[in-house]
């Protein structure tokens, strides 16, 4: 009998190791099918008679927006049109947040309201935050590989394991302040006032810039607008030439439409960072705001002859033209900003979209991906290679036709992401209409006949 030698006990067991990972991979995506079969079934049993209908809504600033945001005018149109119904909207929009930072509380969202439905509209913010770069010239054998089923489950097996860490780490609710000669100092932002966090911070000398960001965020959310600015005036009198601290205090003051007190903050923002394309959006917004429409356009110049693939800069130009009823530049200005868009989720956002979509369909929750107003919903659904159990909302066409019946003054109240901003309460009553149209159809169609 022939003994076998090492270098071919190894070869088999590496040629198992492959046909283990093939014969996986393979039962991984029939098994997918058959699941996918079954989970319409799921999804519409999942209400009981007389129970209420739950929908949570998961976002940024343009989702938080206060009483009048659409999640608000979500429930009181279903309730008035689902009759004999009991429908509750959740809102749990936070300011700023990224669809990573949505993807952290989601759990915890999940289990504590126990939605039936989930609405998500996220995204926007995720261009401003540098953790969600990626590589764009990723080798196509790594993209293959990535669409593999096992690696899928290996790379959820890790996120579980880390994120079970996470979740039970307790939750930090202090800032470590760097100091000089290397010291550090830990501050809660959230128990002090403004005058108390600036008397701390001038005793401690600290040198961290951002600490006076976080703070100013805090207080301004929290409703005190005056403290916000006294804590980022001393941001600026501290570090002259921290250029986010100007940038910021310019979106308040924009934000409370003192558009005036605005102009020099983000004008020396710019002088300090002249390559920064959201110093100029907001220096832009608030010309555009005060009807000064030649110096809009031209800080919105500027800034292409600094990024010429500025998509919000050519969004925002198209909407300034067409208010001044130059269509055909408005037109031209639109098209230049959807050839910048057709690609434009950022790598980390598709990511998180999936991911997102994979935990609801596992335990039964139908997503509702809703797309901002004016952009087209094309890459949103490009982002999914299998749409089962998920609901698209398309906020492109009901908006451009508000605004050949209205000012872009009647829908939003700024600018921010150049082609959109936040709504004001007729444009959130529009997204909220657009929703209601699309979410009633689904319950009708799908779940009216178990709940009773």
């Amino acid at each position: 009998m022939t003994k076998t030698s090492a270098w071919q006990k190894g070869l088999l067991i590496v040629l198992g190791v492959i046909l283990s990972f093939v014969i996986l991979e393979l039962g991984m995506r029939l098994s997918g099918g058959i699941f996918l079969s079954l989970q319409g079934i799921q999804q519409a049993t999942s209400i009981k008679p007389n129970e209420t209908y739950r929908i949570l809504c998961l976002g940024g600033s343009t989702t938080a927006g206060g009483q009048n945001a659409y999640p608000a005018q979500l429930e009181t149109i279903l309730n008035k049109r689902m009759v004999g119904r009991r429908i509750r909207v959740i809102n749990k929009g936070v300011p700023a947040i990224t669809t990573s930072g949505i993807l952290k509380d989601l759990e915890r969202n999940l289990t504590h309201y126990k939605p039936h439905m989930v609405v998500a509209m996220m995204g926007i913010n995720d261009a401003w935050d540098p953790l969600q770069m990626a590589p764009a010239n990723e080798h196509p054998w790594i993209r293959k590989i990535h669409s593999w089923r096992m690696y899928k489950l290996f790379k959820y097996l890790l996120l579980s394991c880390n994120k079970f860490k996470n979740n039970h780490a307790p939750i930090p609710l202090k800032h470590v302040v760097s100091q000089p000669a290397g010291k550090t100092w830990d501050i809660d932002i959230r128990a002090l006032s403004a005058q108390d966090f600036l008397k701390k911070i001038s005793e401690k000398d600290a040198l961290d810039k951002d600490i006076y960001l976080e703070a100013a965020k805090y207080h301004y959310y929290h409703g005190q607008f005056d403290d916000a600015i006294m804590i980022l005036n001393a941001a600026c009198r501290h570090f002259p030439d921290f250029h986010y601290a100007y940038s910021l205090l310019g979106s308040f003051y924009i934000e409370h439409k003192q558009y005036n007190l605005a102009l020099p903050e983000l004008q020396t923002a710019i002088a300090i960072s002249p390559t920064s394309e959201w110093h100029y959006i907001l220096l832009a917004q608030a010309y555009w705001s005060m009807g000064d429409y030649p110096q809009a356009e031209r800080t919105l110049q500027g800034l292409l002859s600094v990024n010429q693939t500025c998509d919000r800069a050519y969004g925002m130009l198209a909407h300034i033209y067409r208010e001044q009823g130059l269509e055909d530049l408005s037109r031209k200005y639109e098209r230049q900003a959807r050839a910048l868009r057709t690609e434009y989720y950022l790598p980390k956002t598709k990511a998180n979209y999936l991911h997102l979509r994979n935990i609801l369909r596992a335990q039964g929750i139908i997503l509702v991906c809703v797309q901002y107003p004016l952009r087209s919903i094309a890459p949103l659904k490009k982002i999914f290679d299998d749409t089962t159990g998920i609901i698209f909302v398309d906020n492109e066409n009901n908006f451009k036709d508000a605004l050949k019946r209205a000012p872009y003054t009647q829908y939003f109240i700024d600018a921010f992401a150049g082609d959109f901003g936040h709504c004001s309460v007729e444009g959130n009553r529009l997204l909220a209409e657009n929703m209601a149209r699309v979410i009633e159809q689904y319950l009708r169609q799908n779940v009216l006949a178990t709940w009773r």
